[in-house]
């Protein structure tokens, strides 16, 4: 038995054949990912842990900043608070007394009665103890309110920058 040589058709035609087996036979397989990795190595140029880590200082910043906000919204709210204390009611009240022993000394010159009856009236009216009880009811009101403010916002600061604190260390041993 002899082997003749083969014609080029069918060394094409033999070559179609195996290449579509080997086509056929990979569509079978599934394919996932990674499957690139496996064969070539891949390396991004920041690493994966650094993205991270910058993350966290970002985070860690925006709520140092937003706690910074809140602490002079509320030493605004404890200005107003000293203030209102600061208010003194028995120089007002004296301040009043003048004005009206003034009033008086103006209305002996125009000596007209009716003037003086509404005065002594608009007097009476004028009560030191209620303005006074006032004042420090609304004093009284406020001062817990801002002292909580005030514990609140010394708290997220300190969280803060135990987190900032927290994120340098990580940073620094990464480094080394």
């Amino acid at each position: 038995m002899q082997f003749s040589k083969p014609k080029s058709s069918t060394l094409v035609l033999f070559a179609i054949a195996i290449i579509s087996i080997i086509t056929l036979a990979s569509w079978s397989v599934p394919m996932t990912s990674g499957m690139f990795s496996r064969f070539f190595n891949t390396t991004d140029t920041v690493p994966r842990k650094c993205d991270i880590k910058i993350v966290e200082l970002n985070e860690a910043i925006a709520q140092l900043q937003k706690a910074t906000e809140s602490l002079k919204e509320r030493d605004i709210s404890g200005e107003m608070a000293k203030a209102i204390e600061s208010i003194n009611l028995e120089d007002i009240h004296n301040n009043v007394e003048d004005a009206m022993l003034q009033a008086k000394s103006a209305l002996a010159k125009v000596d007209v009665q009716k003037i003086k009856e509404e005065v002594s009236l608009a007097l009476a009216k004028i009560d030191k103890e209620k303005i006074e009880e006032q004042v420090k009811l609304a004093t009284a009101n406020l001062q817990p309110q801002i002292q909580k403010s005030l514990e609140e916002a010394k708290r997220e600061l300190e969280q803060a920058k135990q987190e900032l604190e927290s994120a340098k260390q990580k940073i620094r041993k990464e480094k080394i």
